[in-house]
């Protein structure tokens, strides 16, 4: 699925329409009605068209892309609460762009093309015949990945002592490094599928990265409201601290006293913040939100407004701040 914010951004608002609801419903069903002996129940909708049969074993994976922006601006603490976000794994890239890749658009190779085919004719064979075929763990694999072996216990641990986020992320790690194992053994090993030790220490160091990398989106503010305007705050005084004042006077017009003294200006912020989401779709305006948002930072101690007299000294009309932390 391409630009998956678009289709997860109405599963996390207040007022669902039914459909919605529908398919937020079938998504957290899935999730636990899948294996074995599993059964995803009927689904009845006013149009009997729609209605769907009962299916047995359902194994349902979802493949999707989006800008990160977007896509984490429409969560919110309660999709963690409600299992939504705990039941998907995240793969956060932030670092640079990387070149141009030159062997994009090639054609497959024959042998790949033969393999995958070899692949899908098992999986449709399996699937007529009915039932699925029991993944098996080579006796490392099952040290790491059993009930109560290494990963499960450090989840224990993290879900014990974490707050109500961290334990609700890690609730569901250790079942979801179990799925991606078993996923790479099933591609790996159609006809005798086995999770070897390479395979779980893969599956658990991707799970553990997706949980961290989730925990660190929140840290730094998620959605919209109060929490995301002061994540977006510190973002850009960091933002200014760690750029050379060149940059810093070219792009914002600022005199060069006020930008070499260290101080951050209140023109800097009101042009950094005003085009973003948070502050742009404050219902009292993006001045207004921002304003209340530095009232914040210097209750809580992290800036400073600088005086008058030293702003005028700098050759400067307009309001400085003092950063007390980073330092």
């Amino acid at each position: 699925m391409g630009e998956f914010a678009e289709t997860i951004a109405p599963l996390c608002g207040s007022n669902l329409s039914s459909a919605d609801s529908m398919l937020k419903r079938a998504l957290l069903m899935l999730y636990s009605s899948s294996g074995a002996d599993g059964t995803l129940q009927s689904m009845a909708y006013s149009d009997a068209d729609k209605t769907t049969d009962e299916v047995k074993s359902p194994a349902l994976t979802m493949l999707a892309e989006t800008a990160p922006e977007k896509y984490f601006a429409a969560l919110s603490e309660e999709q963690i609460d409600n299992g939504l976000l705990p039941r998907f794994l995240t793969i956060d890239y932030r670092g640079m762009r990387p070149p141009a890749n030159p062997n994009s658009g090639m054609k497959m190779p024959q042998e790949m093309k033969n393999w995958l085919v070899e692949l899908a004719s098992i999986c449709l064979s399996q699937s007529q015949r009915g039932g699925p075929i029991q993944v098996q763990m080579d006796p490392e694999a099952a040290e790491i990945l059993r009930k109560g072996g290494d990963f499960d216990t450090n989840c224990d641990n993290l879900i014990n002592n974490g707050d109500n986020s961290e334990r609700q992320l890690w609730n569901r790690a250790h079942l979801k490094a179990i799925r991606l194992a078993g996923l790479v053994a099933a591609v790996t090993y159609p006809h005798q599928p086995v999770v070897t030790k390479e395979f779980a220490a893969w599956a658990v160091e991707l799970v553990t990265r997706d949980i961290k990398a989730m925990l660190k989106r929140f840290e730094e503010g998620v959605g919209e409201g109060d929490a995301k305007q002061l994540a977006d705050l510190r973002k850009a005084l960091w933002q200014y601290k760690e750029s050379s004042p060149e940059k810093v006077m070219e792009s914002y017009g600022i005199k060069e006293a006020a930008v070499r003294s260290g101080l951050v200006p209140y023109v800097y912020l009101q042009r950094k913040l005003a085009g973003i989401t948070s502050f742009r779709k404050d219902r009292a305006g993006s001045s207004v939100a921002i304003n209340r948002s530095l009232a914040t930072l210097i209750a809580t101690g992290e800036i400073v407004e600088a005086s008058r007299e030293k702003a005028l000294s700098l050759g400067y009309s307009g309001k400085l701040y003092i950063c007390n932390f980073g330092d």
